[in-house]
């Protein structure tokens, strides 16, 4: 069946981009039936301005082969709903910020870690700079006046697949270069992070904490809308790894509940008739840059212990630098004792992970082997959680008891199961003296 008779209607002759679902998404957001909540408040002003962007982007690329896969989507109206309620707070959190601390006037950077076809960024992209300049920017004859309040500098697209066609992201920053040389006003890019895994707590905290000093120590806010399973627990350990000064928005919205929370009662337990253990799940907990760097060093020496398989002269696997045959045909011993100062200088010991010797020669034999160093990690109990009345509002509340550093809130929201997690901090909030008023 052809395309233009899909749905069994003939639409020969008519533009194939009229009944792409982007209308329809359009037309039942702004449908003022008292059951769509989009056309409430607080919401209202925020769905006329998403579905004003939606409709540009329809006359534009509605029929583009390349837009099908983010115009025409089966779950746009629902991502367009998460989007909504995501850019509504955040933009609440900036008025905030900007009303009571002025040092927020150089600007945020927005991380988003949904990934997907990349919608949220495109939203938050278009709204930054359709709807969100400030009132005297089209006014501002210098640079400094232009990039003044609550400026969104830049966005982050967090995404672990590697083969989309990110065709639209493309277009986003195409035209914030054209307006940029234009109209003189600084749009947000859209900077792609693919093949990363929200699991990697080390790696993205060293590179979200390096994107930040590349942009003169910016904030960073980080929306996470519709995550499955153990994504939104390894967010909320992200942003506590990061802490309230360099992250002091987040945006949480779980879309599930983890296999941890759903599992049935283990037929072990059940058949000896045991009470069941606690179901946890564990998250990464705030650290200081000291005790960070001495945790990551003490992993890097258990690595490097747990890979000196290798002779060092001829890097065999199989025997160790004295077995060697090269070192037991040397016949000088002050040649020797230079091999084997070079392999001590080297080599960590198995046991304590410590350069300077080998196993037989290290003053604690009897120690324990080095093990892997993980973050300081609080527990989350969720053994209750499945079977209290409301189980995904229950799992939300959780994890107000997670986040350190944070003042935290669960706000009912109109999308996915009606809850979302928010964290609100001010950056220059003293950590010291919020520590004391608790």
């Amino acid at each position: 069946m052809s395309d233009s008779q899909e749905d069994g209607v003939d639409r020969t002759g008519i533009d194939p981009g009229s009944y792409w679902r982007v209308w329809t998404c359009i037309e039942t957001l702004l449908n003022e039936d008292e059951k769509n909540r989009m056309m409430m408040e607080p919401y209202r002003a925020t769905t006329l301005q998403v579905t004003s962007i939606l409709r540009l982007w329809g006359k534009q690329w509605a029929g583009n082969a390349a837009w099908a896969s983010v115009l025409n989507k089966n779950s746009l109206h629902h991502e367009a709903e998460e989007c909504i309620v995501a850019l509504y707070h955040l933009r609440q959190w900036m008025n905030e910020v900007v009303e009571s601390d002025a040092s927020a006037e150089n600007g945020f950077l927005a991380v988003d870690v949904c990934g997907g076809k990349g919608i949220f960024s495109m939203m938050l992209s278009y709204m930054a700079s359709e709807f969100w300049q400030p009132e005297d920017a089209t006014a501002a004859t210098t640079q400094d006046q232009i990039s003044r309040p609550r400026h969104l500098k830049k966005i982050i697209l967090l995404e672990k697949a590697t083969d989309i066609d990110w065709c639209h992201l493309k277009e986003a920053n195409q035209r914030s270069d054209s307006h940029t040389a234009n109209a003189g006003i600084s749009f947000p890019m859209i900077e792609l992070w693919s093949d990363t895994n929200l699991h990697q707590y080390d790696i993205l905290i060293e590179r979200l904490q390096a994107l930040s000093a590349e942009n003169d120590n910016l904030p960073i806010a980080m929306t996470g809308i519709h995550l499955c399973k153990m994504l939104s627990p390894s967010l909320a350990g992200l942003v506590n790894g990061l802490g309230s000064q360099l992250c002091p928005y987040l945006c949480l919205s779980p879309c599930c509940l983890p296999r941890v929370v759903l599992n049935p009662s283990s037929k072990k337990n059940k058949k000896l008739n045991t009470p069941q253990p606690p179901r946890i799940i564990p998250i990464h907990g705030h650290e200081t840059k000291e005790a960070r760097e001495s945790r990551l060093e003490h992993n890097r020496r258990k690595h490097a212990a747990r890979n000196r398989f290798s002779c060092y002269l001829c890097k065999s696997r199989k025997h160790w630098v004295k077995r060697c045959p090269q070192y037991t045909a040397m016949e000088d011993d002050e040649e020797r004792q230079k091999v084997m100062n070079a392999a001590l200088a080297s080599v960590p010991c198995w046991i304590c992970g410590v350069v300077g010797h080998f196993r037989n020669d290290c003053p604690n034999p009897d120690a324990a082997r080095i093990v892997n160093r993980n973050p300081p990690t609080a527990e989350m109990d969720v053994s209750n959680v499945i079977t209290s009345p409301s189980p995904y509002a229950t799992y939300v509340s959780c994890w107000q008891l997670t986040l350190t550093w944070a003042r935290t809130a669960v706000t009912s929201s109109p999308t996915t199961r009606g809850l979302i997690l928010l964290r609100r901090i001010k950056p220059a909030l003293n950590r010291l003296s919020e520590l004391q008023r608790r």
